[in-house]
C-alpha cells in the first residue's frame, strides 16, 4: 500500500511542532532555555524554529532545533510593504508542504499569525505571559501544552568572531539594550550617569572597565570620554558578547538583551530592575549573581508587561532609587 503523504513526510508517530519566535534576543533567550525539559518530556518531538537573523546564532548553538528556517526580521518589522510581503513568501516557500501538529507563536501580537497561515495547521497557539512566572517556565507551558517542571540547563556554545585584547581580569557594564526592531523602552535603562559613575569607582580601585552594547548603542560612548575603559560599543557580535561576559568577573546591566546574554554565558550579574519583575526575567546560572529591585516598594511598579507600560510615569524613578554606590558595593 502506498504511503501517504504525511507518512512520507515522516509526520507519523512524532509531534512535529512549528515555533515562532523571531526576537528580541533576551526572550530568544529564554525560549531556548526549557528546551532540554521539552524533549525529555517527548523525546521524539521534533522542533522547527522560525527566527530573526539578529538572534540566529543562539537558536543554532544549543543543537535542540531539528530545522530552524531564517528570516529578515528587519525587512519583516520594519521594512516597505513589498519587503515585508517577500519575508513572507520566503516562510512560505522554505514550509513548503509540510504539515504540524501544532503551531506556537512565541509573541503576544496576533498579527504574527500572518506568518503561518492557517493551511499550515488549524491549532496556532499564542503566547501569554503570567504574572510572577518566568518566561521559560511558560514557553514550556506553550510548547508542550501541559505543566511540566524546569529542571535542566540548556548549554550553549557560541564562538566569537575574533580575539579582543582584553586583560585577565575585568568587568563588562553594560549601559544600553532594552530596545528591539520596534521599540525602544528608556524606561528599562539604569540612568546612564549612574554607569559613568560606577565606572569611575571603579577605575580609581584600579580595576579594568569594558563596556559593551549593540549597533544600537554608540550613544552611550560620549557618556565616558575620557575614561580609560575598554569601549567595544558595536564592536561585537553575539558570540563576542556572549564570551566577553563569560571571561568577565562580574556583569552588571539592567533589564535587556544583555542580561540574558551574560546570565546565558554563566557570569557574576548583577541586574537592575525597575518597571519589571525580575521573577519574570531571571534563573541565573551563576549562583553569585542576583538582582536589585526598588520596584517592590513603589504601587505603580511593575507597569510593564513586555508591550505596554500601565503607568505614564517618565522618571523611572524605580531604576533611579539604585546608587552607584550600592552596586559599587555589591561588585
Amino acid at each position: 500500500m502506498k504511503k501517504s503523504s504525511a507518512e512520507d513526510m515522516g509526520f507519523v508517530g512524532r509531534m512535529n511542532l512549528l515555533f515562532v519566535k523571531i526576537g528580541a534576543i533576551g526572550d530568544v533567550i529564554m525560549a531556548l532555555s526549557c528546551l532540554n525539559d521539552l524533549k525529555k518530556s517527548d523525546p521524539d518531538i521534533r522542533i522547527t524554529w522560525v527566527v530573526g537573523k539578529i538572534a540566529e546564532p543562539f537558536v543554532k548553538s544549543v543543537n535542540l532545533v531539528d530545522e530552524y528556517i531564517v528570516i529578515d526580521d528587519r525587512k519583516l518589522l520594519k521594512g516597505s510593504l513589498v519587503q515585508k510581503v517577500s519575508v513572507l513568501f520566503d516562510i512560505w516557500i522554505k514550509l513548503g508542504f509540510k504539515k504540524f501538529n501544532k503551531i506556537c507563536i512565541g509573541h503576544t501580537d496576533k498579527r504574527y499569525k500572518i506568518i503561518v497561515p492557517f493551511f499550515f495547521c488549524k491549532k496556532i497557539d499564542l503566547f501569554y505571559p503570567l504574572k510572577n512566572i518566568h518566561h521559560s517556565t511558560q514557553y514550556l507551558k506553550l510548547l508542550a501544552d501541559k505543566d511540566i517542571s524546569l529542571e535542566e540547563t540548556v548549554e550553549f556554545n557560541i564562538e566569537s568572531s575574533k580575539n579582543f585584547k582584553l586583560p585577565s581580569d575585568y568587568i563588562v557594564l553594560s549601559p544600553g539594550g532594552a530596545s528591539n526592531l520596534l521599540r525602544d523602552d528608556n524606561l528599562r535603562r539604569w540612568p546612564i550617569k549612574n554607569y559613568v559613575e560606577l565606572a569611575k569607582k571603579l577605575l580609581d580601585l584600579n580595576r579594568n572597565v569594558v563596556i559593551v552594547g549593540g549597533p544600537g548603542d554608540t550613544w552611550v560612548t560620549e557618556y565616558f570620554d575620557g575614561l580609560n575603559v575598554y569601549n567595544l560599543v558595536a564592536e561585537t557580535t553575539l558570540g563576542d558578547l556572549y564570551n566577553i561576559c563569560r571571561g568577565s568577573k562580574v556583569t552588571i546591566t539592567h533589564d535587556s538583551g544583555q542580561l540574558h546574554i551574560a546570565n546565558a554565558a554563566e557570569s557574576r550579574v548583577i541586574a537592575l530592575f525597575g518597571p519589571t519583575e525580575p521573577s519574570e526575567k531571571v534563573l541565573f546560572r551563576n549562583s553569585e549573581s542576583l538582582y536589585l529591585w526598588r520596584g517592590n516598594k513603589l504601587q505603580c511598579s511593575p507597569c510593564y508587561d513586555g508591550k505596554n507600560y500601565s503607568s505614564t510615569c517618565e522618571e523611572n524613578i524605580c531604576l533611579k532609587d539604585i546608587s552607584p554606590d550600592e552596586v559599587f558595593s555589591l561588585i
